[in-house]
Protein backbone atom coordinates (compact mmCIF):
# COMPACT_ATOMS: atom_id res chain seq x y z
CA UNK A 1 0.00 0.00 0.00
CA UNK A 2 1.23 3.36 -0.79
CA UNK A 3 0.23 6.79 0.03
CA UNK A 4 -0.19 9.55 -2.93
CA UNK A 5 1.15 12.71 -2.39
CA UNK A 6 0.10 15.83 -4.58
CA UNK A 7 0.29 14.01 -7.75
CA UNK A 8 -2.16 13.56 -10.81
CA UNK A 9 -3.96 11.09 -8.81
CA UNK A 10 -4.76 12.73 -5.97
CA UNK A 11 -8.50 13.43 -6.86
CA UNK A 12 -8.62 9.91 -8.88
CA UNK A 13 -10.41 6.59 -7.28
CA UNK A 14 -11.14 3.17 -8.51
CA UNK A 15 -8.69 0.81 -10.35
CA UNK A 16 -6.11 0.99 -13.26
CA UNK A 17 -5.30 -2.51 -14.27
CA UNK A 18 -4.11 -4.32 -10.97
CA UNK A 19 -3.64 -1.17 -8.76
CA UNK A 20 -6.86 -0.07 -6.83
CA UNK A 21 -6.90 3.83 -6.04
CA UNK A 22 -8.95 4.88 -2.88
CA UNK A 23 -9.49 7.63 -0.15
CA UNK A 24 -9.65 7.20 3.60
CA UNK A 25 -10.14 10.61 5.73
CA UNK A 26 -8.95 12.64 2.89
CA UNK A 27 -6.01 10.77 1.85
CA UNK A 28 -4.92 8.93 -1.29
CA UNK A 29 -3.92 5.33 -1.13
CA UNK A 30 -2.86 3.18 -3.68
CA UNK A 31 -3.01 -0.99 -3.64
CA UNK A 32 -2.59 -4.03 -5.50
CA UNK A 33 -5.81 -5.99 -6.23
CA UNK A 34 -6.59 -8.89 -4.36
CA UNK A 35 -5.81 -12.18 -5.15
CA UNK A 36 -8.38 -14.72 -6.24
CA UNK A 37 -9.15 -17.36 -3.44
CA UNK A 38 -9.19 -21.03 -3.82
CA UNK A 39 -11.62 -23.58 -3.73
CA UNK A 40 -9.95 -24.45 -0.55
CA UNK A 41 -9.78 -20.96 1.15
CA UNK A 42 -13.21 -20.54 0.39
CA UNK A 43 -14.66 -23.62 1.88
CA UNK A 44 -12.23 -23.19 5.16
CA UNK A 45 -13.75 -19.38 5.54
CA UNK A 46 -17.14 -20.99 5.07
CA UNK A 47 -16.44 -23.62 7.75
CA UNK A 48 -15.12 -20.98 10.20
CA UNK A 49 -17.92 -19.13 9.66
CA UNK A 50 -20.67 -21.51 10.82
CA UNK A 51 -18.37 -22.80 12.98
CA UNK A 52 -18.83 -19.07 14.60
CA UNK A 53 -22.46 -18.93 14.35
CA UNK A 54 -22.94 -22.10 15.89
CA UNK A 55 -21.07 -21.05 19.03
CA UNK A 56 -22.48 -17.71 18.83
CA UNK A 57 -26.30 -19.46 19.09
CA UNK A 58 -25.53 -21.85 21.68
CA UNK A 59 -23.60 -18.65 24.01
CA UNK A 60 -26.78 -16.86 23.15
CA UNK A 61 -29.36 -19.70 23.83
CA UNK A 62 -27.60 -20.35 27.64
CA UNK A 63 -27.15 -16.12 28.22
CA UNK A 64 -30.63 -16.09 27.20
CA UNK A 65 -31.99 -18.16 30.07
CA UNK A 66 -29.86 -16.40 32.86
CA UNK A 67 -31.88 -13.98 34.94
CA UNK A 68 -29.60 -11.68 37.32
CA UNK A 69 -31.07 -12.13 40.94
CA UNK A 70 -30.22 -9.09 42.61
CA UNK A 71 -29.63 -9.65 46.04
CA UNK A 72 -26.71 -12.16 44.91
CA UNK A 73 -25.33 -9.73 42.99
CA UNK A 74 -25.74 -7.16 45.93
CA UNK A 75 -24.10 -9.29 48.51
CA UNK A 76 -21.04 -9.52 46.89
CA UNK A 77 -20.40 -5.65 46.45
Amino acid sequence: MARVISSFLEGVSGSIGELVIYKVGGKTYIRKKPGKQSKATKAKTSERNRHSQSVNTQTHRFLKNITPNSTFWLSKL
